[in-house]
């Protein structure tokens, strides 16, 4: 087997037609102004986040969240970096569509679960990064003040953004998944590895934004639908094993 497989395959849980409308902590960021659900955090100092709703750059259509702020690192024992995030209870799948990450060679931007918002928090997180977006880092910390590490290898390259990034959780165990295409229905591509984290039932859900600098002119990234579904509002069926 390859390591990269389109069948969804394994003991996970296929949510069939999640889409913004699926649950009200998703958010197509056409309003304005960033919702009351969400909450904002610098983790560490020297990040200066900043977020407003505007039009989305091309070839992104319609409208998206805009992401200002530095953040100098989100890996080893502790993190610095913006945070956009609300909670979440039981199992879940997050999807975040990536318009481009802040250019600067290491930056990052993506979808995150996370256990706090401590600096050394337990974290999953499916990033898009480097100024172009084209390498896509699967990664986890598993304890709380713990290394990150990896799971499994870096897509390296990657076509270029925009690009889907989407992780489910089941217990503790996180699944990542990716798609360029700009509606993926269930087309997806499934990660070889998952990853194991010890989490607790209620986590925080979101967007991490990194710079990897906390100097110079403000890193910007953007990001145009975050889509949330559970088993509440959108039926799992399960999957067959892999051919």
């Amino acid at each position: 087997e390859s390591d990269e497989t389109n069948n969804v395959y394994g003991p996970h849980a296929v949510y069939v037609g999640c889409v913004v409308a699926s649950s009200d902590k998703s958010d197509d960021f056409d309003d304005g102004s960033l919702d009351g659900k969400w909450s904002t955090v610098n983790i560490g100092s020297g990040v200066n986040g900043v977020v407003t709703e505007g039009g989305c750059s091309s070839p992104a259509d319609g409208d998206c969240l805009d992401i200002s702020g530095y953040g100098s690192s989100i890996w080893n024992t502790s993190d610095n970096f913006f945070y956009i995030y609300q909670s979440i209870s039981g199992d879940f799948d997050v999807r975040l569509r990536a318009i481009y990450p802040p250019s600067n060679g290491g930056a990052k931007i993506g979808v995150m679960v996370r256990n706090s918002t401590a600096a050394n928090s337990r974290h999953v997180m499916l990033t898009a990064r480097d100024s172009d977006g084209e390498r896509l880092q699967f990664a986890y910390r598993p304890g709380d003040g713990n290394n990150t590490s990896y799971a499994g290898s870096e897509l390296n390259p990657a076509p270029a953004p925009p690009v889907w990034l989407r992780i489910v959780r089941e217990g503790d165990n996180f699944a990542y998944y990716y798609s360029h295409q700009d509606f993926p229905g269930d087309n997806w591509t499934l990660h070889s590895s998952g990853a194991a984290v010890d989490m607790e039932d209620t986590v925080l859900i979101g967007i991490a934004h990194a710079k990897y600098s906390t100097w110079g002119s403000i890193g910007q990234s953007q990001v145009d639908e975050f889509v949330v579904c559970q088993a509440s509002s959108v039926d799992p069926i399960p999957t067959p094993p892999g051919l």
